[in-house]
């Protein structure tokens, strides 16, 4: 890890993933989430929030906020996962405008609203409780 750019990413290529997901299962009928996966070593719950929620305009605009995005209920972000990665992440980030909306936490990891007043946060267990993996990991 060298900070090179390939260690980086952007919410323009999160983004641009998601769009080529979410044309899957546009009548899926129920929830429908979309799991996205970075290995990459800096990649932050801000990248993920531009990615989703961004005011902006055209192409700058985040993923839910572009459109509705009805028939996507979620996405589910895990970040920094290989096994050097530093402090891996698992989050399910609920879209607001969802036609079938998720109940409960069917994950168990964080579970992150979009409100009028920003991001409301609820804990969840840690990614070493949810992979199973022994504390501390990948060790000290």
């Amino acid at each position: 890890m060298d900070g090179s750019p390939d260690d980086f990413v952007t919410p323009e290529a999160i983004r641009r993933g998601l769009e080529r997901k979410g044309r899957k299962y546009r009548d899926a009928g129920a929830p429908y989430i979309i799991a996205i996966c970075s290995a990459k070593s800096y990649a932050d719950d801000e990248d993920i929030e531009d990615a989703l929620f961004r005011e902006g305009v055209g192409e700058h605009r985040g993923y839910f906020i572009r459109s509705p995005r009805a028939h996507v209920s979620a996405v589910l972000a895990c970040q920094r996962m290989k096994p050097s990665g530093f402090r891996p992440r698992l989050q399910l980030y609920l879209n607001p405008n969802a036609a079938h909306p998720i109940r409960g936490n069917p994950f168990g990891c964080e579970l992150i609203r979009y409100t009028d007043c920003g991001f409301v946060r609820k804990p969840g267990r840690s990614f070493q409780e949810l992979m199973g993996l022994p504390s501390p990991w990948p060790g000290s």
